[in-house]
């Protein structure tokens, strides 16, 4: 079993994936370039923010209701 853990940006209403429970299991996830590079960018766009983390697919679910954002998601892209 995985637990995804994200980044919630309440101020932009933005949500990234960026860790699993198990660091072996997100480097073959997340492991390449382009996904570290997409990931450092979110961070950096939000840089100053307040971000909260969250893990719980409960949590997340009522974030998209809100309006939350997160394209990778949306797409289902990342397992």
């Amino acid at each position: 079993m995985k637990t995804w853990y994200w980044a919630e940006c309440e101020k932009c209403m933005e949500i990234q994936t960026f860790f699993v429970n198990n660091p072996n299991v997100t480097s073959s996830y997340l492991g390449d370039e382009e996904d570290n590079k997409r990931i450092g960018a979110w961070f950096q766009k939000h840089y100053g923010c307040e971000l909260k983390m969250g893990w719980r697919d409960d949590h997340m679910d009522a974030l998209w209701e809100k309006g939350y954002s997160n394209g990778d998601l949306r797409k289902g892209s990342i397992p």
